[in-house]
């Protein structure tokens, strides 16, 4: 797990500096008010977002399985079709994963727990869908609140979405990553923060300056303490992740 290990510091800065919240290396300084609201996000970028996104995926493969086997120009064109779309759905699956990853990483900064040092065995599925199973029951009983099974089942939850992303045909860890370098890209810089005040466009923002090396180093939350992103922002780059090292440039 020494890898997830990096990440859940890297995810950590992210939420106290980015995102100002009350995360914790000490477990009995932990804020419950603030665990329950991280499920509310890990819940969120599950059953919100990557699941819908999943039955969809099954759709169109079966869709494209059904083309494959009826050999006409009509199903060729359907095929075609498809196929664009389980493209696309790769992307977005790709994305979701990396957001659920990061907002179980954040739970356990929310716990003031560290994922172990040991990495678990990848589990063995029977089914795709027994994958997802599996991550609803960790889900499930993370939503109890913290306690001595919550590495655990962060873990359990993070291994099985490695197993998901093997499945589907992209890279767990490059997934994670860009979702990383997006949400740092929701730091404001120093002239981008310049240009709000010179035009006293701000509207009552509250700008916080960070102690940060990178040339991002402004937090900006509007009067409801609800982050602004930089104009600067990119979304998350899943290129590497689903489409491998070999066709970038």
């Amino acid at each position: 797990m020494k890898r997830l290990s990096i990440y859940q510091n890297r995810v950590f800065n992210w939420q106290r500096d980015v995102a100002g919240q009350p995360v914790t290396t000490i477990a009995n300084q932990r804020d419950p008010a603030f665990y329950d609201k991280q499920m509310s996000y890990v819940y969120s970028e599950w059953y919100d977002e990557y699941l819908p996104h999943s039955i969809d995926y099954s759709k169109a493969l079966a869709e494209n399985t059904q083309s494959l086997l009826l050999r006409t120009p009509a199903s060729t064109e359907s095929l075609i079709e498809s196929a664009k779309r389980i493209e696309n759905l790769r992307i977005e699956l790709a994305d979701d994963v990396g957001d659920v990853a990061f907002t179980l990483l954040g739970l356990l900064n929310a716990s003031g727990l560290t994922i172990g040092t040991t990495l678990g065995m990848l589990p063995s599925f029977s089914s795709f869908a027994s994958a997802e199973t599996s991550v609803n029951i960790d889900l499930f009983e993370l939503a109890k609140g913290p306690s001595y099974d919550t590495v655990r089942r962060v873990e359990g939850a993070l291994l099985s979405l490695v197993k998901i992303s093997d499945s589907i045909g992209f890279s767990f860890y490059e997934a994670l990553e860009a979702v990383c370098d997006s949400n740092d890209t929701k730091l404001w810089t120093e002239e981008e923060v310049s240009e709000i005040m010179d035009n006293a466009s701000h509207n009552g923002w509250l700008i916080t300056r960070l102690k940060s090396r990178s040339g991002r180093c402004f937090r900006v939350n509007a009067q409801n303490m609800k982050l602004i992103k930089s104009p600067s922002f990119t979304p998350p780059d899943l290129k590497r992740a689903v489409f491998g090292y070999s066709v970038l440039t």
